[in-house]
């Protein structure tokens, strides 16, 4: 790990102590696997949490299976009522964005619908993504532009190695 490797990592951290101080906007966390995506958004959660707030914390997919499951003749819940209710949490964290194409086009769709309100309705919203940010770019222009609004959006991208790694570097140190 370098010094700018720290750098990244401190700045982000810095951002998202603030961002859960006054949430406002768009917080979006790039970088690879393992870097602390995931650790920071959950944080900027539960701070809200522990304030008396509400977060809803899912990872992407798991979000579109969530929507998915009020199709089921079972369900006690309509589509509308679970899609309005994500639509409008006062805190949206949605973990681990993948590359366009890994879901169906219906889920993609109903994605960008439920960012896309909370973008002009000026909800909190936190989103990771181990997507670089030309790749996101391609993948999502939509999505990109609005995240390219420093008035409503800012972006860290965590350039570091993956934290398992580094972990696994220094117990091998240590038992030397």
């Amino acid at each position: 790990m370098t010094q700018e490797d720290l750098k990244t990592l401190r700045k982000a951290v810095t951002a998202a102590i603030a961002f859960a101080e006054e949430p406002e906007g768009w917080f979006v966390l790039l970088g690879s696997s393992f870097s602390g995506k995931t650790h920071l958004a959950a944080a900027i959660g539960n701070y809200r949490i522990d304030l008396g707030g509400q977060a809803l914390l899912v990872e992407v997919a798991d979000l579109l299976d969530y929507m998915r499951q009020t199709f089921r003749p079972t369900s006690d819940v309509s589509f509308d009522r679970r899609f309005n209710e994500i639509k409008t949490t006062p805190m949206l964290i949605l973990d681990d964005l993948k590359e366009s194409g890994t879901s169906s086009v219906w889920a993609e769709d109903k994605l960008y619908q439920i960012l896309n309100h909370r973008y002009y309705a000026h909800l909190p919203t936190v989103i990771t993504s181990t997507l670089k940010p030309d790749s996101f770019a391609v993948n999502y222009p939509g999505l990109w532009n609005k995240i390219l609004d420093a008035t409503k959006s800012q972006i860290h991208v965590i350039d570091m190695p993956p934290y398992r790694r580094m972990s696994k570097g220094k117990s091998a140190h240590k038992k030397k």
